[in-house]
């Protein structure tokens, strides 16, 4: 009893900080590079990682109209690429999120194989194991990850626009990432409604509703929901 009280205020509290995140349009303003990413604090950081399925949106449920831009600064509005009639496939990402790195080789061949079936994204948010301001700590924690320090990948929290672009642009050459990059606005939006956590997946209709959504990618059980809903 105890634990689904816990869990019913959270998920007031969730509903409570997401505010709007029903709306289909989420405004967009083309960002500058001097402008100012917001500082962040994941809930499912704050409430200890037991919560992370309560953040972004649910299978069966639809997706509103953001608008992120391309690394060339061209802006990428969610239900016009819907408007081909493709699924739409959303992965989220850093330069110094390890699990990205991990599963990358796995993204990129997902990319090569559907890539003419389904629109794929990699959506660049904020840094999942900076050297500063950490979105995913609890308290005055400090996190690090091994496979970072073996790999020399160091980097601090973009504070300006132009920061998370240039980090993105370094993360793109430096791993020879083929797959389209989208970055999250200076306010984290994509980050804040559609879940925050550093290495999710969506699996998105052309009607816009989730058919699949990871907290932490599983790129064999994403890509079979991508195979049976692309059969149908």
């Amino acid at each position: 009893m105890k634990n689904q009280f816990v869990y019913l205020i959270f998920s007031l509290l969730i509903l409570a900080s997401c505010k709007g995140k029903d709306k289909k349009e989420i405004p967009f303003i083309a960002p500058k590079d001097t402008d100012i990413v917001a500082p962040c604090k994941s809930e499912g950081a704050k409430n200890g990682f037991e919560f992370w399925d309560y953040l972004g949106y649910a299978p069966q449920t639809q997706i509103p109209n953001l608008t992120l831009v391309e690394l060339s600064g061209k802006p990428v509005e969610f239900y016009e690429v819907l408007k081909e009639n493709k699924p739409l496939v959303l992965i989220s990402g850093s330069y110094t999120c390890d699990l990205t790195r991990k599963n990358l080789p796995a993204i990129e061949d997902f990319y090569q194989k559907y890539g003419n079936k389904v629109a794929i994204y990699f959506v660049y948010t904020t840094e999942a194991y900076p050297k500063d301001a950490d979105a995913y700590s609890i308290g005055s924690e400090k996190r690090f990850s091994r496979e970072n320090v073996e790999a020399h990948i160091e980097a601090n929290q973009p504070k300006t626009f132009g920061e998370r672009k240039t980090l993105a642009q370094k993360w793109v050459k430096e791993l020879n990432i083929k797959v389209p990059v989208l970055l999250d606005n200076p306010s984290n939006q994509f980050w804040n409604y559609f879940g925050q956590a550093p290495n999710m997946a969506y699996l998105i209709k052309p009607n816009g509703m989730v058919i699949e959504k990871e907290i932490w990618l599983e790129m064999n059980k994403f890509e079979r929901a991508v195979q049976q809903l692309i059969s149908k």
